[in-house]
């Protein structure tokens, strides 16, 4: 009642579906009408075939119609049993593709993986479709996964949420989203955070899932739970970036005054001021450079007007001079790139 099977056969023999009054049912003929003599039982093996990816229940009867003639009297006897059918849910394998699986970024950015569809045949809507990555050894370098299409735009969950079970998503260093309720199909970008100063390469997995929902609510999980296409292997070079280093404090310009002269100064650190055939100190504190893939050299020089001072050290170790095609100026490096 309600639903057509794919086939129906007795004994392995295909039948087919007879005229009915009741457009609401489907009526199979497994044996057709004849005169049976002196046949007291018989066993009938009957396959019934559900249509693809259907699962579910199927009310059916199995009905046996008699009728005895004597001459011009008839007599009819109907036997009719109820025969319930149910079609265990099972994933369906689902599909996923991708246009190029190596992408490039840069150092500080966002890493897009556009071309990105998953999709899924589920002709009763009893599947849901999701889309997982699995980040491994790099998680630690990324600060965010979002899903962008033409519809929404949605971050990637890193708990699980109760929306699949944990034979298909445990790991710390999966994310996954899902297609939505009802959406068979999945086409976007997949767009990937980083950390400040991060540069080198970086992989992923990307694989879609689909889940019968039969089993999300009922708590038990079976191989029949979840399917899930083959993973995809993406890889991305993040080139990197030369970032500007921090000093807390700026190197100051020293001006040197005669003796004799009444001092006049703007002192921009604590001190900036000398006197004539006397050393100048500057105190440079809480320097730094942000990089963490060790990528990057910093280095700390001092420019001065050209034969200013006598000798420049540092930490008590004089430093030397370093060649510039500037004439007019005196550069000394304090600290080499390292």
């Amino acid at each position: 009642k309600g639903y057509t099977w794919k086939e129906v056969s007795v004994d392995s023999t295909k039948v087919g579906v007879i005229a009915s009054t009741d457009v609401s049912i489907t009526v199979y003929e497994l044996l057709p009408r004849s005169v049976y003599r002196n046949v007291e039982n018989t066993n009938l093996h009957v396959q019934l075939t559900p249509s693809p990816y259907f699962s579910g229940s199927i009310d059916c009867s199995l009905v046996a119609h008699c009728i005895d003639r004597i001459g011009v009297l008839v007599s009819e006897d109907t036997y009719e049993t109820a025969v319930g059918v149910a079609v265990v849910a099972e994933a369906t394998v689902p599909l996923v593709s991708i246009a190029t699986t190596s992408f490039t970024a840069v150092e500080n950015g966002v890493i897009v993986c556009d071309s990105v569809a998953a999709s899924l045949v589920d002709t009763d809507g009893s599947e849901a479709l999701f889309l997982v990555m699995d980040l491994g050894s790099y998680e630690q370098y990324v600060t965010s996964v979002m899903w962008r299409s033409d519809t929404t735009v949605v971050a990637f969950s890193k708990n699980e949420d109760g929306l699949v079970p944990t034979m298909e998503y445990g790991s710390p260093s999966q994310r996954i989203v899902a297609a939505g309720a009802g959406r068979m199909e999945m086409r976007g970008t997949v767009e990937v955070g980083l950390v400040a100063g991060y540069s080198g390469d970086l992989g992923f997995m990307i694989w879609s899932a689909s889940v019968e929902t039969a089993y999300l609510t009922s708590g038990i999980f079976t191989n029949a739970a979840v399917a899930k296409s083959l993973p995809k292997s993406i890889i991305v070079s993040v080139a990197p970036v030369t970032n500007m280093p921090v000093t807390n404090t700026p190197v100051p310009s020293t001006t040197v005054y005669p003796v004799a002269e009444a001092p006049r100064f703007v002192a921009t650190t604590a001190e900036p001021l000398t006197m004539e055939n006397a050393a100048a100190f500057i105190t440079v504190s809480n320097w730094a450079l942000e990089d963490v893939d060790g990528s990057e050299e910093m280095y700390l020089r001092l420019r001065c007007n050209a034969n200013t001072w006598k000798t420049v050290s540092v930490d008590g170790t004089e430093v030397g001079v370093i060649v510039t095609t500037d004439v007019s100026t005196t550069v000394y490096e304090l600290l080499p790139p390292g």
